[in-house]
């Protein structure tokens, strides 16, 4: 791991390692030694799971893993969703665009599991839809291979050939070169940031450790390679 760079990334080590930081408050050791300042978070001497990233994957992650027992030590160089999750518009996409299996269910998860943190108006999620559109006869065909797809595994989906049709439903659109409309009703929106603070809330309450404003710069295992 070069010196200065976070990576979000999860390892399990069955040898001590040592990860060093470029602050003087957030030396830590999972071989015992740790030193941080009264100002600092405290940092477990010792744990299962250490998460270096404090973005949407990394909160998520030391989430569901303290929630499961495991120990777990977060940091971040700066502060949570202070990176390219906080930056994106928290478009979360149905299941059904992913084609692998796991994926899919990792998607369904993942949007039940945010509508069920938003309750309460903690943050805001949407479950508003999303608009597809095709330009083009190549285009067409992966809109309508998106359409049978999403109606073979039971989600509502609409398919919408008619100029006027669309213009009716969504009036803000160019419809001159469109060949075809679809429309996804599982696609949500997500407010990144409230998101995840949330979910470093949770972690928090589940045990983990979630350390901020501490950059990871290296990771040593036993015979003091770098990873």
């Amino acid at each position: 791991m070069h010196q200065g760079r976070l990576t979000t990334a999860v390892r399990r080590w069955s040898t001590p390692f040592v990860i060093r930081s470029s602050s003087a408050q957030c030396h830590y050791s999972t071989t015992g030694e740790s030193s941080s300042s009264s100002s600092s978070p405290s940092v477990p001497k010792q744990v299962e799971v250490v998460v270096c990233g404090g973005g949407i994957t990394g909160l998520s992650v030391a989430y569901h893993l303290a929630k499961r027992g495991c120990s777990v030590a977060l940091f971040e160089r700066s502060i949570g969703c202070g990176g390219a999750t906080g930056a994106s518009a928290g478009l979360l996409s149905a299941s059904m665009l992913w084609q692998d299996n796991s994926v899919q269910k990792m998607a369904q998860a993942s949007i039940k599991l945010y509508k069920e943190l938003s309750t309460g108006d903690r943050f805001r999620f949407n479950r508003c839809g999303r608009v597809y559109l095709a330009h083009s006869d190549s285009t067409a065909v992966s809109v309508r291979r998106m359409y049978a797809k999403a109606r073979s595994l039971g989600q509502e989906a609409e398919l919408i050939d008619d100029n006027t049709e669309m213009l009716a439903k969504w009036p803000s659109i160019s419809t001159e070169d469109i060949q075809l409309a679809l429309f996804i009703a599982d696609d949500a929106v997500v407010d990144p940031i409230g998101l995840c603070r949330e979910l470093s809330k949770r972690a928090a309450q589940e045990g983990a450790a979630i350390i901020e404003q501490c950059a990871v710069k290296e990771v040593l295992i036993g015979d003091q390679t770098k990873v």
